[in-house]
């Protein structure tokens, strides 16, 4: 395994996102945007997130998870959550990804709301392809269950 293999740092506006950069074992020609889902869904995800991760960058792509604002590590409290913010934030991450891998091909990846954020995402951060895993397409259903 590589030394530098997860790498976290800050990025974003004022710094204040986190993310961890899994380098890859070779020269990346595409890059892994992991967006994360919230809530509970986020702790059941997280191990799976890290651990696929990890494949990734061991078979050649640049992979980087974040959390957005008001989540995980990043900056903010938990009650700013807001939804374009976390739009925002996935595009923030996408332009962070392809500065730190040296690509411009970004494959989005998301989980439950991850996915859902990716989707809404897409345009703005110019992902070539979106992996949504179980995307939440209702919102009120959703919230109601």
């Amino acid at each position: 395994m590589r030394l530098d293999a997860d790498m976290p740092f800050f990025f974003g506006p004022d710094a204040g996102l986190f993310g961890m950069y899994h380098t890859p074992s070779v020269p990346a020609r595409r890059a892994i945007l992991m967006c994360p889902p919230l809530g509970q869904d986020l702790i059941r995800c997280h191990r799976l997130y890290r651990q696929l991760a990890q494949s990734l960058a061991e078979q050649g792509m640049a992979v980087l998870r974040f959390d957005y604002h008001g989540t995980g590590d990043s900056a903010g409290d938990s009650a700013e959550v807001d939804w374009d913010r976390c739009v925002s934030d996935a595009t923030t991450a996408a332009a962070e990804l392809r500065r730190r891998a040296g690509v411009d091909r970004i494959v989005a990846f998301g989980a439950r709301l991850g996915g859902s954020v990716a989707l809404s995402a897409a345009a703005h951060a110019r992902f070539s392809e979106v992996i949504a895993w179980d995307p939440v397409l209702d919102g009120d259903q959703y919230v109601a269950a």
